[in-house]
């Protein structure tokens, strides 16, 4: 089994949630995407983010809802969530913040 390296999310977070990657559809599947890290970077004031993986953004698909994240600080948390074939991440901010995400991980090819 290779193991693929990859950054699924890099750059700055709208205040509407968007899809930032899509997992890889494949018939048939062969493969896994693998979220490692989450990284949030906040260089200004306090406020919030959330974070959602599946096939919309919807409360009960959130690993991060309304997330406090303090004014300067960074966030890291890492993690082990595989993505099915179709799943989407779903990114989002408080409307004053400027984060900065950085979600990453292994493509792994069964």
């Amino acid at each position: 089994m290779a193991r693929l390296p990859k950054v699924f999310v890099g750059g700055t977070v709208a205040v509407a949630s968007t899809s930032r990657y899509t997992a890889p559809t494949y018939v048939p599947t062969n493969l896994v995407s693998l979220i490692r890290q989450v990284h949030v970077s906040n260089p200004g004031a306090a406020g919030s983010f959330s974070m959602a993986l599946g096939a919309s953004d919807v409360t009960d698909t959130r690993k991060y809802d309304n997330f406090p994240i303090a004014g300067s600080a960074v966030y890291d948390a890492y993690v082990y969530w595989p993505l099915t074939s179709g799943q989407q991440i779903f990114v989002s901010g408080s409307p004053t913040l400027q984060l900065g995400f950085h979600i990453t991980g292994d493509e792994n090819v069964l």
